[in-house]
């Protein structure tokens, strides 16, 4: 048994100086950039029907859901956009009062980590906000072309 213990923490560990260097070595990333996120902490999404996607899709309005999915996209905070849509699927769908949702924000402040999960909850980049702007009109300098 004791033998066991040993082996569990010497693996535990290796996964921490594997994180450490890898932390180490993603210093030099430019500010505001996503975090990286370790598998271990990643849970499955549970995708929309395209049903529920456009009732959602419906409903434009200002409110406390869309004010904190701006926040944490524009905080570029990963580990809080992947908790929430685990638990909260539907709001990567949620759209604000000029037409616009976690999609656009994405794009719009260069997060292309957020753009690939709202892409695999099955968000839209072809809908356009009030003034007929689409997600991938306002892409962020940054990311352009490598998304």
């Amino acid at each position: 048994f004791a033998k066991q213990e040993y082996y569990k923490g010497e693996k535990a560990d290796e996964e921490y100086q594997k994180q450490y260097f890898e932390n180490l070595n993603n210093k030099g990333s430019k500010a505001g950039d996503e975090k990286e996120v370790p598998r271990t902490e990643q849970k499955a999404f549970t995708r929309l029907s395209p049903d529920a996607i456009d009732l959602i899709n419906e409903d434009w309005d200002d409110n406390e859901r869309t004010s904190m999915m701006w926040e944490i996209i524009k905080d570029a905070d990963i580990e809080e956009f992947l908790s929430i849509l685990q638990d909260h699927p539907e709001l990567a769908h949620i759209r604000s009062e000029d037409g616009r949702g976690p999609m656009w924000w994405a794009h719009e402040y260069g997060r292309p980590k957020m753009i690939q999960i709202l892409r695999q909850l099955g968000v839209s980049e072809d809908r356009s906000d009030t003034n007929g702007i689409k997600p991938k009109d306002i892409t962020h300098e940054r990311i352009k072309g490598s998304i």
